[in-house]
């Protein structure tokens, strides 16, 4: 019984580590993230009062971008003349 109990401890301590090392890496991850979206907020609306929405548009495009999402759409729609 007792080698059982030292053996999930190891476990226990193992995934706990784990853990803590995702969890590290998730708010590295936010803080490029927030960083990413702030700048691309001020370079794409330089004149934009502060609305709530920012806020969203901070955190939602970046996250976009990560998987591909270039919203090329909203770059050349200013270029594109129909």
């Amino acid at each position: 019984m007792s080698h059982y109990l030292v053996m999930m401890s190891r476990r226990c301590g193992l995934c706990c580590e784990q853990v803590i090392q995702m969890l590290y890496f998730t708010v590295f991850l936010l803080i490029i993230i927030i960083a990413y979206g702030v700048l691309l907020q001020s370079v794409w609306f330089p004149n934009k009062e502060f609305e709530w929405e920012s806020v969203r548009e901070i955190f939602i495009k970046p996250y976009f971008n990560l998987y591909g999402e270039v919203y090329a759409d909203e770059v050349w729609r200013k270029f594109v003349t129909h």
